[in-house]
């Protein structure tokens, strides 16, 4: 559960119709008044509206030194914006050189990335169709050519055009930013469909991490993840046993996901976040997308797991992104990268931001599969009888099994 701030440019402070937005969520809202560096400084992420199609509060323009330094310190900021197009939205988003354009004639559409962030999530299933069914919505789009480097397109105007951005995410420092050209001030209240996305676009603080009780492979045999600490020895796939670099603790307060027996070839099953990632192997995922391993998440598995309530979390940090055995299943460790950085407490995520050689932790040891073709491929295997979760070998730690190779 993260504390998400809430501001209105319209009102100069929280909107009261954006608090039921944050409780959908599953986290804890706190009204924002002034946005000085003490009430950020409370907060995970900074939910704002702008409900004027004239240009942006001078309030807000006035605190964005202290609402950038924020985000490069971790923060995560979400903005629907009335006013693009009429003024710039770089004034209002940190770090960015955007060109953007007014447009009030097209449709919303998702892009792969925006179904995978947006589609589903405690709104619920949110679709192109849903969300304005072909109607006008936008208000205007950035030039993708002109995002800063690594931002991802969520969101276009009607008809797929890749260039005309009506949504995107980036990082900006250890924090990210998701920017819609969509007027949720007015959407939020009219529109269920289009509330669903504004509640599932602050899903992006939802945790990436273990139950604490998982048994994790050693050289001692299964040890229970809350018992490990920095410098224990874990097996990893790729480079065999390695010292943790850091175990991060937390307490749980979103629904976990139950793999069971069945599934993950284990006594327990394993349970895990929903976007905790699991490697995958098959010769269909091969033919798809010229990878012969990639990591899914988990959520990907929805349909064959059980929802469990929450508990206790912990994440495993290692020099590099590896693959570890977790209850006899192939698994990621804790990856650094944004959906990471966001899911975590704040001041967890500067610990883990200060140590050395981050930068090696960050560059994913396996492709990244969308969730949609993910969900495509676990489908289309278990079909013809084949299971793509990789499992831990019986033989021993330095060999793995296929399930879909055993049948």
């Amino acid at each position: 559960m993260a504390v998400i701030g809430y501001y209105s440019m319209g009102l100069g402070a929280g909107d009261p119709g954006m608090v039921d937005d944050i409780l959908a969520a599953g986290h804890t809202p706190l009204r924002l008044e002034t946005l000085s560096p003490e009430e950020l400084g409370q907060i995970d992420t900074l939910y704002v509206w702008n409900g004027s199609n004239a240009g942006y509060g001078q309030e807000f323009i006035d605190a964005m030194p202290q609402i950038s330094a924020a985000v490069a310190g971790g923060m995560n900021m979400v903005m629907f914006d009335r006013a693009i197009g009429v003024a710039n939205p770089t004034t209002v988003l940190p770090g960015t050189s955007l060109t953007a354009m007014r447009h009030l004639s097209a449709d919303a559409d998702l892009t792969d990335a925006g179904e995978d962030a947006l589609g589903s999530g405690p709104g619920g299933v949110v679709t192109d169709s849903t969300i304005d069914g072909g109607n006008y919505t936008t208000h205007g789009y950035v030039n993708a050519s002109s995002l800063p480097a690594g931002a991802e397109v969520l969101m276009t105007t009607g008809g797929g055009n890749p260039d005309q951005a009506v949504g995107f995410i980036y990082d900006f420092g250890a924090g990210s930013v998701q920017f819609y050209g969509i007027p949720m001030d007015f959407y939020n209240e009219t529109n269920q469909a289009w509330e669903n996305l504004a509640i599932n676009s602050l899903n992006v603080a939802t945790p990436m991490c273990l139950a604490a009780p998982t048994r994790v492979l050693t050289p001692r045999g299964p040890r229970t993840a809350l018992t490990l600490r920095p410098g224990d020895l874990v097996w990893t796939r790729d480079h065999g046993y390695q010292p943790l670099r850091h175990v991060l603790r937390h307490a749980g307060q979103e629904p976990l996901l139950h793999l069971p027996p069945a599934l993950t070839g284990g006594r327990r099953g394993l349970v895990l976040s929903a976007r905790h990632r699991l490697l995958l192997a098959s010769p269909r995922l091969e033919l798809w997308t010229g990878a012969a391993e990639a990591l899914a998440p988990a959520l990907a598995l929805r349909g064959l797991a059980r929802v469990c309530p929450p508990q206790p979390l912990v994440n495993l940090l290692f020099d590099r992104h590896e693959i570890i055995a977790a209850e006899g299943v192939l698994v990621e460790s804790l990856h650094l990268g944004r959906e990471a950085g966001a899911g975590l407490p704040r001041a967890a995520w500067l610990a883990l931001a200060a140590l050395p050689l981050r930068s090696r932790a960050t560059r994913p040891c396996r492709p990244f599969l969308r969730l949609r073709l993910a969900q495509a491929l676990i489908r289309a295997d278990l079909a013809e009888g084949r299971n793509p979760l990789i499992r831990q070998a019986r033989a021993g730690p330095e060999a793995t099994l296929r399930a879909n190779a055993a049948g």
